[in-house]
């Protein structure tokens, strides 16, 4: 200790022995801290002493003591930032997620419910350092006056030999992150460890942002079992909606678990309900499929049948890329395709990614009229009111896809919109403004169609819907502890990231009304739309597919879920946070027994495959090449 003491430039007083002590434990105690709240387990000792080490180490190597203590406070922001990220999405915070930074002044809402006041202890010992560096320096500068000749001189050689210290550390530093992170020996340790530690992690993070390290195999693994549109088309349903209007309704944080449910003999979703019984395929084993996005990666990989991007929120890194989705396919067959949104156009960078997408037109905030206000924005029930108006004035056949807004976190909302009826322990948490505010939006969509029809939108129209994403963490113990006491059960991922799709045709001699159980998820939509809409040829590169054909399917996992976490029929498969397959775990979701890991490793292999598909797809744009729009047909 002394040694570090000295090393650092404080050795001197008394008074900075027991400030340089008092930071070096709150170190140590912020740091275990910050594992706990991440849910580190795994060689928690070993990770937490690797931290402490390479921390010192930079410190030491750092000539100038302020600039060490900003360095550490930057440090410390970052463990904030990523404790409150971890408290909702279950992951560090992307490196990649910075430039994301401008959004959170536009969810503040969330942001405030998700940091916790407890998280603002990470900065205690911050406080300590800036005052130790401080105070070190007031008492040099006092007693700077009383040094002698003999004692510059010794100062002088006790500085060349910090300077080669210095240089010691720093490289020690480097060379301990590097040979963890680049595995050269493939160890599992390196591995579970850099996966987890904190700087190992971001430094890892930076190399994959960069492209510099980065796993991109996954043409082996796929061979055969995508692009198999020509086989999967042929359904008795093809192309029973050929012509029509399609109206593709994103529902912001609607969980499955919702349909069909009653609370305290309430039905929480009667208008959908309704929906389900009548000319409707109900998917209920469908599952989110998003990226750090979130809701704009849910709408990019259903409309083009890819992921988007873990290291930041994909309309930013790839709004000039080339797509040829859903819009662009269904504008070759002479549909006019727009978005309605009432949010600001720049969030998520909706307005400048659209067109690269192949919409023609974004309603967003701005052609509304902002007459009642629920949560972040203008009501569910006035947005698509409003919109109704700009629908009818359309070209037909068109694609209108809409993005909801009143049921996003936390879920306040007028009082005098709270219809379901509370038990005391459930009134005033997030669970019991969920449930209100998800009962709401059924309300908002089911006048949305009886308004349809009056305007006479409806007959010759298909409407698909489904949740964006969860809207209850499990990583919250207190959303956690609602949703495991309203199941009866321990809530886990197949409840967590199940959303419901259902497509709806009315007005078809054949009744459709039937429910699939197949597992999928957002990338299924495409190909399963197309093949109801007659759509002859995917001229794409896509991942999905139909769901009116396949028996069995693959949803794999990289937000909530660690990457390489699936759900495949039954199993559903957690990976690791240490990205080691052996320490993952595997359950049976109807049966919720252990599922043996070899059982599971043939799909969790071709879970990453997809994953790194999706990513080379987005980083290297090819498409832009091999699938010209002008070849749709």
């Amino acid at each position: 200790m002394s040694r570090i003491k000295e090393i650092l430039g404080f050795d001197r007083f008394r008074i900075t022995d027991l400030m340089f002590l008092g930071f070096f434990i709150a170190m140590i105690f912020k740091i275990n801290y910050v594992y706990q709240e991440i849910f580190i387990i795994r060689y928690k000792a070993l990770v937490i002493t690797l931290t402490v080490t390479i921390i010192t180490l930079i410190l030491i190597a750092i000539k100038n003591r302020f600039i060490a203590a900003i360095y550490y406070l930057a440090v410390s922001l970052l463990m904030f930032a990523d404790v409150a990220y971890n408290s909702y999405f279950n992951r560090y915070l992307s490196v990649g997620m910075i430039r994301a930074f401008k959004l959170l002044f536009g969810v503040k809402s969330s942001v405030s419910n998700v940091v916790k006041p407890e998280f603002f202890l990470i900065f205690l010992d911050v406080v300590l350092l800036f005052a130790l560096v401080v105070t070190d320096f007031i008492i040099r500068k006092r007693h700077r006056s009383e040094e002698t000749a003999i004692a510059l001189i010794k100062t002088r050689r006790r500085k060349t030999a910090l300077f080669f210290s210095r240089r010691f550390t720093m490289w020690t530093a480097f060379f301990i992150t590097l040979l963890i992170v680049i595995n050269p020996m493939n160890s599992v340790l390196c591995t579970s460890i850099s996966n987890q530690e904190f700087m190992l992690y971001h430094t890892k993070d930076v190399l994959e942002v960069t492209g510099i390290h980065s796993d991109v195999n996954w043409k082996k693994e796929l061979k055969g079992s995508i692009m198999k549109y020509d086989e999967e088309k042929n359904i008795p349903y093809f192309g029973i909606a050929k012509g029509r209007n399609l109206i593709v309704i994103q529902i912001e944080s609607f969980m499955n678990f919702l349909i069909n449910a009653k609370y305290e003999g309430q039905e929480l979703t009667p208008n959908l309900n309704k929906l389900i019984k009548d000319h409707t395929i109900y998917f209920d084993n469908y599952y989110q499929e998003v990226s750090a996005g979130n809701t704009s990666d849910s709408e990019f990989a259903t409309n083009n049948s890819i992921y988007g991007t873990i290291n930041s929120y994909t309309y930013s890194i790839y709004e000039d890329n080339y797509f040829n989705g859903l819009p662009w396919l269904l504008k070759a067959e002479g549909y006019k395709t727009n978005v309605f949104h009432a949010y600001n156009k720049d969030f998520w960078n909706r307005e400048a990614a659209y067109p690269a997408l192949g919409f023609d037109k974004f309603y967003s905030k701005k052609y509304f009229v902002n007459k009642e206000k629920i949560g972040m924005g203008l009501s569910d029930e006035e947005m698509f009111k409003q919109s109704l108006d700009i629908m009818e004035k359309q070209k037909q056949p068109f694609y209108d896809f809409f993005i909801t807004l009143s049921n996003h976190y936390p879920y306040i909302m007028p009082y005098d919109k709270f219809d379901i009826k509370l038990k005391k322990h459930d009134d005033n948490t997030t669970f019991g403004y969920y449930l209100n505010s998800a009962h709401y939006t059924d309300y908002c969509i089911g006048k949305f169609i009886e308004d349809l029809k009056e305007r006479g939108l409806y007959d010759n129209s298909i409407i698909a819907m489904y949740g964006d994403h969860t809207g209850l963490t499990k990583a919250d113990l207190i959303i956690k502890r609602s949703m495991d006491r309203y199941l009866g059960k321990e809530y886990d991922y197949d409840v967590m990231l199940n959303i419901p799709l259902l497509i709806h045709i009315p007005n078809t001699k054949e009744d459709v009304t039937q429910r699939i159980s197949v597992t999928g998820g957002n990338l299924d939509f495409m190909p399963t739309v197309a093949a109801l809409m007659g759509i002859d040829k995917l001229n794409t590169f896509y991942l999905g597919h139909n769901l009116l054909y396949v028996k069995k399917n693959l949803v794999s996992n990289q937000y909530y879920m660690p990457k390489g976490s699936f759900i495949y029929g039954d199993i559903v498969y957690e990976m690791a946070k240490d990205g080691v397959f052996e320490h993952g775990r595997a359950y049976n979701k109807k049966t919720l027994k252990k599922v043996e890991l070899k059982d599971c490793f043939k799909y969790y292999k071709k879970s990453i495959a997809i994953l790194n598909a999706s990513e080379q797809v987005l980083l290297k744009d090819k498409l832009r090449n091999k699938y010209p729009h002008n070849k749709n047909k």
